[in-house]
């Protein structure tokens, strides 16, 4: 495969002429609002506030970009998120097994869940979005037969202590999610699996006639989305305290929403890491915004998925009306590309 790169002298210009560029000017705008208009957004704990549930968003929505590049969706990535907690959780309270343990064993439960729906998925032929959507139920059976519905709270100090950690207003669990954009960059721009991911998702026949081993493919991203979804439950549970059943629960919408504001294609063979991010931090930003000026939490749902149609509306009509984007990367199949 080869890949070629920018077209053309790079400048802010041209940069925010990208739906990443308009996409960076609107939180850009949002956040310099909200510095200057509202006081307690300023204040140091409601930052780490926000870039805790940014760091722990953009996990989630990574996890799903990385299925939807391949022109798949995984709706069980909340109750994989819970079930590998609950595995954790129920390590720590019922066996006292060392730490190192606890997190291969959650982690690892979160690759074979992943693993189970990219399986059926090539295995029976039928489209993921059903596969991951009776997989969501059985897991989430999983979870609440293993806990009764009631969380363990018996979490282990370390876990606790690192949990709620900060450097001023920097959340330590964020540099994981630091480390994830950075491996998912690697992986995207410069490893084979990343390229026939996206050539996957661009064009599955063209894909399998360059010798692209599709069935493999497609299961690897849903592991890797498994791993993503049990990272994200991990920190989740070192923040909240317990292993809580109920983890991931409010996943799904967010996670779609991100990557469609972010410019991720739903037809597959698109991501947008950088875009993506933003997309969460627009999310993080507008949630944070009605939070410290005591509006209902319930507009937050309703803004998510007004962006969301918007975001597919526009992006619809953006991309059939302009060239090739900015920093896409374009291997041998139709269709594949990077943001």
């Amino acid at each position: 495969m080869t890949t070629h790169g920018f077209n053309g002298r790079l400048t802010p210009a041209s940069l925010l002429r990208t739906e990443t560029g308009v996409l960076f000017l609107i939180v850009f705008a949002g956040l310099t609002g909200l510095s200057v208009f509202t006081e307690q957004f300023l204040v140091t704990f409601n930052i780490y506030v926000l870039l805790y549930n940014i760091a722990l968003a953009t996990l989630v929505a990574y996890g799903q970009m990385v299925v939807v590049a391949t022109g798949g969706f995984n709706i069980s990535l909340g109750a994989t998120g819970a079930l590998s907690v609950v595995i954790s959780a129920m390590l720590m309270e019922w066996y006292d097994v060392p730490l190192p343990v606890v997190i291969a064993a959650g982690l690892g439960s979160g690759v074979v869940m992943g693993w189970i729906n990219g399986y059926l998925t090539v295995k029976t032929g039928i489209h993921s979005f059903i596969i991951t959507l009776g997989t969501a139920s059985a897991y989430t059976g999983a979870t609440m037969a293993i806990t009764n519905a009631n969380p363990f709270y018996d979490i282990y100090g370390g876990v606790i202590k690192w949990g709620q950690a900060r450097w001023g207003f920097w959340p330590w669990p964020a540099t994981v999610t630091v480390i994830v954009v950075v491996l998912l960059a690697l992986l995207f721009h410069r490893m084979v699996l990343g390229r026939q991911i996206l050539a996957v998702g661009g064009n599955e026949q063209a894909a399998q006639l360059t010798g692209v081993p599709v069935k493999r493919v497609v299961v690897w991203a849903h592991m890797l989305s498994g791993l993503l979804a049990a990272i994200a439950g991990f920190l989740t549970m070192a923040r909240v305290e317990a292993g809580a059943p109920t983890i991931g629960n409010d996943w799904l919408l967010p996670s779609f929403a991100a990557i469609i504001i972010g410019g991720v294609v739903l037809e597959g063979g698109r991501i947008a890491i950088l875009g993506t991010l933003l997309g969460v931090t627009l999310l993080g930003v507008i949630g944070n915004a009605l939070a410290i000026n005591h509006v209902n939490p319930f507009w937050v749902t309703l803004l998510q998925g007004s962006l969301i149609l918007v975001a597919v509306i526009v992006g619809t009509a953006v991309r059939s009306t302009k060239p090739a984007p900015l920093f896409r990367s374009q291997a041998a199949t139709p269709g594949e590309g990077i943001e």
